[in-house]
Order: structure tokens, then sequence, then C-alpha cells
């Protein structure tokens, strides 16, 4: 510090080495610079401390020299290989500066940035000095620096620039809601159901803990309340309660079992309901008789349960009942006894009412769900029969088209359609209507999405799915929408069609918001058809 030191000249006198700058430039001083600050016509004159300058990178061996009333634009404008460190502030012996006549210099240096005895450094300011004076001069003219131009303070700068950031984000959001709120009539859900994508949920299974009862044959919604029964071939029906009422589709958290009942060496291979769910009746392929279960009251089965047997006159017991189907009403019950006899009882009194025959093996039948005197049956080389109970007289016949061997047969609910599945795993969808009145009806569509025998299908509530699946392969299982007859690409998933499950049953909830299969491992897949909004 002391050598640094002795290098000043006293006296208020110059140093060795003087910095002098071209050009009169007024400006005020920050802080303590701009104190004593006095401006003429032929130069700059300041009294002010002496700021002594490290300079030894740049001048070699010059280690110092003082910047006598420098102004802070002579400061800042150092080229960068000088700009070091203030050393320190003389206080006692205050530096005179003088910037003599700009002609004189002009003429010895033409591009002066730093002029010192002996010694100039011009070339490597020339750029910097220039673009100085620029700055002074527009600063000068403008007598401000423009807003546009001013840096902010850091600390301000990031202040207001997380105002505007929460500002732009309450923008936003209100946008979003003033847009959503304007446009919330054309975001409502259609009415007309997509025939590209059927938008599900697989629920959770509700049958794990009472899935151990064997292969489930049957699966039944009830149609009041949001229960599923499921009757396995090993005789027992098992309640499930879904949700906790029919207006909420959530499925009930906790425990899903109701209750059970078991019927002995009884294998169930269908189950219906009479009288708006109060009654359940189970049926068996091997049985010429059924069990009638009663639940009067839905809230507790167990104690108003009460089961019984329905036999067939004794005239038929000799004949085993392969198949029973109930008409719509629950009036009458038909048992397809041996292979081609259609026997129709009153279901109370079990009165025989009626006798249909088919030329060859009766396979399946069902009553129309629309009308309760009709019955729709197929035939095992392919004929399609309608019979009706109360004109016995007036039938109908015709034969399915390209079918090798019938397998199953089903109805939509509004009479509009009639599918016939084959053991090639085609099924043939007809215009009910058109069918019953020629010999050979016009295909509306033709499915081939299967590869085994089509088991079984069944329509939903409303008529616009077909659901339609094969036992005989693993989760062969399709939907269909039946106004465009095209097959659903994205149902099941892929994951599931990877499952090693086969399917045994399946049905709608009676407005189509749940929709179930039964598996021959005693579990079910439930779904939830988000398109309808009641169970």
């Amino acid at each position: 510090m002391g050598q640094k030191q002795s290098k000043s000249t006293g006296g208020g006198k110059a140093s060795e080495f003087d910095l002098i700058i071209i050009g009169s430039i007024q400006t005020g001083l920050p802080g303590h610079l701009a104190k004593d600050s006095t401006s003429t016509s032929s130069g700059i004159h300041n009294e002010s401390k002496d700021i002594w300058y490290d300079c030894s990178d740049t001048f070699g061996s010059i280690q110092s020299f003082p910047l006598g009333g420098l102004n802070p634009f002579q400061i800042s404008g150092v080229s960068p290989l000088m700009r070091s460190t203030f050393l320190w502030v003389q206080d006692k012996e205050p530096h005179t500066g003088t910037i003599e006549g700009s002609a004189d210099l002009k003429r010895e240096w033409p591009e002066v940035g730093l002029y010192q005895r002996g010694f100039t450094c011009r070339r490597l300011l020339q750029v910097e000095f220039y673009s100085i004076m620029s700055k002074r001069l527009h600063q000068s003219v403008f007598l401000k620096t423009p807003k546009w131009a001013c840096l902010e303070p850091r600390s301000e700068y990031v202040h207001k620039e997380a105002a505007e950031s929460d500002e732009e984000d309450d923008d936003t959001l209100k946008a979003l809601q003033e847009m959503t709120r304007s446009t919330g009539k054309y975001i409502t859900k259609s009415k007309r159901l997509s025939k590209l994508h059927l938008s599900t949920n697989k629920l959770r299974d509700i049958t794990v803990g009472h899935n151990k009862t064997g292969a489930i044959r049957a699966v039944k919604f009830h149609p009041a309340k949001p229960v599923l029964v499921t009757g396995s071939e090993s005789g027992i029906v098992t309640l499930f309660e879904i949700c906790d009422e029919n207006s909420n589709l959530e499925l009930k958290k906790g425990e899903n079992f109701l209750q059970d009942v078991s019927f002995k060496d009884f294998r169930i291979s269908s189950i219906d309901f009479l009288d708006n769910g109060a009654t359940l009746l189970a049926h068996s392929r091997q049985k010429n008789y059924s069990y009638s279960y009663d639940m009067v009251e839905m809230s507790d089965y167990r104690d108003a349960r009460k089961v019984t047997q329905v036999y067939v006159p004794k005239a038929f017991r000799e004949l085993s009942s392969s198949k029973v189907s109930l008409s719509a009403d629950g009036i009458f019950v038909a048992h397809l006894l041996g292979k081609t006899d259609l026997l129709v009882f009153a279901l109370k009194t079990m009165e025989h009412i009626a006798t249909f025959r088919a030329n060859q093996c009766l396979v399946d039948f069902q009553f129309s769900p629309f009308e309760r005197n009709i019955i729709y049956g197929i035939a095992e080389n392919g004929g399609v029969y309608t019979w009706d109970v109360r004109n016995q007289a007036d039938n109908f016949h015709f034969m399915d088209d390209g079918c090798v061997r019938s397998t199953c047969v089903a109805v939509s609910n509004n009479g509009q359609f009639l599918a016939c599945g084959s053991n090639t795993g085609i099924i043939n969808i007809y215009d009910l209507p058109s069918a019953m009145t020629s010999s050979s009806p016009k295909l509306l569509y033709t499915l081939e999405n299967l590869t085994t025998s089509a088991s079984f299908m069944s329509f939903n509530h409303s008529s616009e799915l077909l659901a339609f699946a094969s036992t005989s392969k693993f989760m062969a299982g399709r939907m269909m929408h039946s106004q465009s007859g095209e097959v659903y690409q994205n149902f099941p998933t892929r994951q599931e069609m990877a499952v090693k499950e086969r399917l045994t049953a399946c049905h709608f909830s009676p407005s189509s918001a749940f929709f179930v299969y039964g598996k021959e491992s005693g579990s079910v897949s439930l779904y939830r058809l988000n398109h309808f909004d009641v169970y």
C-alpha cells in the first residue's frame, strides 16, 4: 500500500501519468464522485478524491495511476483488460485533472483515447472511447435515458415478473371458466351411442371370496334393485349388491355379498325373475322342474326367503327339460322336452297351453321381449321358427342364410333385430319385420369376429348393443353397435383378451348402465357402460 501511494505527487499536482479524455462531457457523479464537480467551456475541472486504479494487467511495468476527477462513464468505459479493483481513495490531497483544448490534441493525437508521456494505448481504447462518446452525445440530446433502455433492479424485476405471472394465471383461469361456461351445451354427452368407441370402465370383481362354487352358468341383474345374481353349476345362487341405490352408480365399497342359496344336485343353466323381482326362478337342463326362490322383501332376503319346486305336469316328467324360457310378463313358461318338442305352460297352474314341433333338433328359443304370445326358435339345420301361443296355426319358418349348424338365437327388445349364431362363429343379423314376411329375408349384417362356435348372445334394453361370445376360446366376447353393424375394437381391451378365462354367460342391467360376463372360473367381469346413466 505504501509503495503504491509513493507514486502520487503532492500539493494537488498531477501525477506522473495523466488520463486525458478528448471532448467536453458534463454529467452528474454518483456518491462521493459527484462532489465538487465543475464544468468549463474549455474542459472539465474536477476537485474530488484521488482514486488509484490498478492497471498492471494492461501496462506491464506501470503499476497504477490516479484517475483524478474521473467521471463514471470514464470508469465504466475503460477496456475490460484494464478493469480491476480500486486500491484506495486518497482523502488529503485532492487531485486536479484538466482536459486541454481538443483542437491541439486532435492534431497530435487524432484517435487518442489515453495520453501518457512516452506511452499510449490509443488503438486499444479507440473503439471503447467511441462507444462512450456516442452514448454521452445521445444523453446530451435526449437529456435522459429512455424508459425502454433502462434496466430495472433485479429485485424489482423478479417481484414484478412474479406479480405478472400471477396475474397471467388468474386471467387464464378466468378465460377458461368463461369458455367452458359458454360452451357447456356443446360438450354435454351425446344422446347417440358412438359406433366406433365404446366407453367402459372395468370394475373390480365383486364375487371375490364367494366364487369357489364352480363355473358360473347364469348371470342376471335384478329388474328393480341394483343387485347381481349368479348361478353356478354346483347349484348355488348368489346375490351381490352393486351400488347403494339406482341413481348412484358408484360401485359399493366394501363387501358386496348379500346372501346365497343352494339347490342340491341341481346344475343351474338359467335364471329368471317374476313379479318385478319378488321371485327368482332357477332352471336346469338336466331336470324337468325349476326352483322358485321367494324374495318378498329385498331388504331382508334371508328372513323372507322361501324355496319351492315347480314341476311340469306328470305326463311330461319322463322327459328332461333341456331349456326353459319365461315370457316377458311371467304368464307363460316354455320347456324344451326332448329334441324337437316345445311345450308351453301357464306358470301359476302349470296347465299345458300349447305344443310346437320343429323339423330338426331345436337348439335354442326365447319368448318375444315385446309380445308375450310369440316364441322365436332356431333348429340345428338353420331353420328359424316363429310360433304364436294364442294362434297355434299362425306359424312362420325361414332358413338362416349360409348356416352350417345353428347354435343360438336372440331378439332385440324393440322388435327390430333378429340374430342367429352358428358353430362357425358367424352371426347373421336380420331386420325382424322383413324376415317375418319373406322365406328368404335379406341380411342386414354378418359378423365374422368369432373364430369358434357362437355360444350366447344378448341385446341391451334399447337394442343399441348386441353382446355375443363363445365358450370355446379364451375371452372370446365382442360387442356390436346395432344401428351400424360395427363391432367395437376397443372392447374388451387387449389386456383382457390376453387373460385365459372362458366366458359362459352375459347380461345387461335393466337400463344398460352395467354389463357382466360370467366365467368358467366362478368369477365375473363387471363393466360400467358410461353412455348410460340409469341402472
